[in-house]
C-alpha cells in the first residue's frame, strides 16, 4: 500500500519517526510503501528511493539501500 504520510515503524527498541529517517538519510521524506504488517518496503525521499530490508539473525537488523532516481542530465 502506497502511502503519502509518514508512518512510525520499530526497529528492536527504536522508533523511527519522520524526523529521525530524514536525520539519518539528510534528506525529506515524500512517500512510502508499506507491507501487510505497515513495515515499510520502500521509502521516496526528495532524492531517493530508500529500499527497506528486514533481516533476523541473533537480533533484528533493518538495512536501507539508497537509490538514486529523478537524475539531474544537463
Amino acid at each position: 500500500m502506497l502511502n503519502c504520510e509518514w508512518v512510525e515503524f520499530q526497529i528492536e527498541n527504536e522508533l523511527i519517526t519522520q524526523d529521525r529517517f530524514e536525520e539519518m538519510m539528510n534528506d525529506t521524506f515524500q512517500a512510502m510503501m508499506l507491507d501487510e504488517n505497515n513495515f515499510p518496503q520502500y521509502i521516496w525521499t526528495a532524492n531517493f528511493v530508500i529500499i527497506v530490508t528486514k533481516r533476523f539473525k541473533l537480533l533484528e537488523e533493518v538495512e536501507f539501500k539508497q537509490i538514486p532516481r529523478n537524475p539531474a542530465c544537463q
